[in-house]
């Protein structure tokens, strides 16, 4: 890395110190001096540019060299829903308070557990409202909020738009019969798609969660989570 940076920072150095360091001729009028300080300053700039875009590339090569090495990210278990079994809305299945236990998997080697607790409820203008505390490891508890609306017109498959307190736009949530498919951005490079399985007790969900950069997978969550009530009942 220092030898790809060495060649550009000694240029921009030496065009710093010609540009601070020019002066005017004694017997030349002042007008000759603008133009050479203006190609200088030109140059200098040219070569800023060229050095910031190298860098960017170098880091991200750099970037996605790491997480290509850094080890195997094995996949999902395979996980069906249950033939028959009610629809896996998320205002329906989060509706009240219900836990999750999960394992997250990252590819660079290391695994975490992951706790979550949960309570969702409608607000007053028809906006369901989520609101979670996640425990990763010994750590302290963080929150994170999500907000859903439906927008399928009725008897359309379900779907809705909300927010997340992780993403970093619009949260796409689908339901398929038994199975709820969410994703959403987490920054420019970060991709979260999530696939929740309802089982057959009504009360368990499988929820089976990848992260990717650039369309490579970084990590990946397996959680099981757990209602107080079967899903049949609270509908």
């Amino acid at each position: 890395m220092a030898i790809l940076a060495a060649a550009p920072c000694n240029a921009l150095l030496c065009d710093v110190a010609a540009i601070l360091t020019a002066r005017p001729a004694a017997a030349g009028p002042p007008a000759r001096l603008a133009p050479l300080t203006r190609l200088s300053l030109a140059a200098f700039l040219m070569r800023l540019s060229r050095f910031r875009a190298a860098a960017l590339a170098v880091a991200g090569l750099t970037l996605l060299a790491t997480v290509a090495l850094g080890g195997c990210l094995s996949l999902h278990p395979h996980v069906d829903p249950t033939v028959g079994a009610p629809e896996m809305r998320p205002d329906v299945f989060f509706d009240g308070p219900s836990e999750g236990l999960g394992t997250l998997r990252m590819r660079v080697g290391w695994t975490q557990m992951v706790r979550v607790e949960s309570r969702g409820a409608y607000d007053a203008d028809s906006t369901f409202r989520l609101v979670q505390s996640i425990r990763r490891g010994e750590g302290a508890p963080t929150t994170r909020s999500w907000t859903m609306r439906r927008v399928s017109p009725p008897g359309a498959p379900p779907r809705y738009t909300g927010t997340l307190t992780d993403a970093s736009g619009p949260v796409d949530v689908r339901v398929d019969g038994g199975t709820l498919r969410i994703a959403y951005r987490m920054g420019r490079f970060l991709r979260m798609e999530q696939r929740l399985v309802l089982q057959a007790d009504g009360l368990t969900a499988v929820n089976l969660s990848t992260v990717s950069f650039l369309g490579l997978p970084v990590a990946r969550l397996f959680e099981i989570i757990r209602r107080a009530e079967p899903v049949g009942e609270a509908l």
